[in-house]
C-alpha cells in the first residue's frame, strides 16, 4: 500500500489493492482507523496530520529543506505522534 501527498488541498491519497487500484482520499484532521492487537488494552483515536520536517543529510546535518510528511496524531495529545503508515489502519 503507498500513498501520496496533495500539499494545496492538505489530504492523503491512500492507494490500496494490486490488480485494482483505489485510491481513498483522506483530509488533514480526518480520523484514522488504526488497527489495534487483539487483546490492547488501550485503544485510542488517531487523526492524520501533514507537517513540514526538516531534511538531514546521510552525516545527519540539517540540509535547510523541509518536506511535508503525513503523521498519525493522537486525538487530543497535541505532542503524540508518529509515522503515517498506511498498513497500519483500516480502509472502508
Amino acid at each position: 500500500m503507498e500513498f501520496r501527498i496533495d500539499e494545496t488541498k492538505r489530504q492523503v491519497i491512500v492507494i490500496t489493492g494490486v490488480a485494482k487500484a483505489t485510491e481513498i482520499v483522506v483530509n488533514e484532521l480526518d480520523l484514522l482507523n488504526r488497527k489495534f492487537l487483539e487483546g490492547t488494552h488501550e485503544e485510542y483515536e488517531c487523526e492524520l496530520v501533514l507537517q513540514d520536517v526538516e531534511i538531514v543529510d546521510e552525516s545527519g546535518e540539517k540540509t535547510g529543506v523541509t518536506e511535508l510528511k503525513a503523521f498519525a496524531r493522537r486525538k487530543n495529545v497535541d505532542n503524540w505522534i508518529m509515522e503515517f503508515i498506511p498498513d497500519e489502519y483500516i480502509w472502508g
